[in-house]
């Protein structure tokens, strides 16, 4: 176990050692327990109540707007509106893809998530990927039957191709983006 010498303050931490607040004066004026202050002050502060940060605020006669802006006042957006919007503009075209297609797996892919796991997998499979890599990128941990249905709806599209290799008496599977697939991401 750390000793308390070696532990290192958090920005909550910082913040009161650098205004020279007292603690223990917190706690008896929060109603904060000593241990759940010092919990608060070494520990990440990702778990840091409103009404905790509100209570500390006004103990130290600070505005909890200020103090909160000084302790969280680095967090940014993400910046991916573009990504999205592209992977929506992507999905939309695969779902209009599909309708149009004479594929009988089309009322197993109607929902947005298996939507973009395509989108994803067309994109991820530029080179040859296995099934166990695909699986992998898609955050899937085994096989299912919406998942082998999803490959062959995009083998029937002819989005991707499929080659199928014997080693040490496995069968392996692997899937590559088509021509036509190539086509699809670039007129999205």
């Amino acid at each position: 176990m750390a000793k308390k010498s070696d532990r290192k303050l958090n920005e909550l931490g910082e913040y009161l050692a650098k205004r020279s607040i007292n603690k223990s004066e917190v706690c008896r004026k929060t109603g904060i327990h000593p241990t759940r202050m010092t919990w608060l002050c070494y520990e990440s502060i990702t778990f840091l109540k409103a009404y905790e940060l509100q209570l500390i605020a006004m103990s130290i006669k600070v505005a909890p707007s200020e103090m909160q802006n000084d302790l969280f006042g680095n967090l940014k957006l993400k910046e991916d509106n573009k990504n999205i919007s592209e992977q929506e503009r992507l999905n939309i075209q695969i779902i209009n893809l599909l309708k149009v297609s004479n594929n009988s797996q089309n009322e197993i892919i109607t929902d947005i998530k298996a939507i973009e796991r395509i989108g994803k997998i067309i994109t991820f499979c530029m080179t040859s990927k296995t099934e166990a890599e695909i699986l992998n990128l898609i955050s899937l941990k085994r096989k299912s039957h919406n998942f082998i249905a999803l490959l062959k709806a995009c083998v029937q599209i002819n989005w991707l191709t499929q080659k199928q290799t014997k080693e040490e008496g496995k069968v392996i599977k692997t899937y590559t983006t088509t021509e036509y697939g190539r086509l699809l991401l670039e007129n999205e």
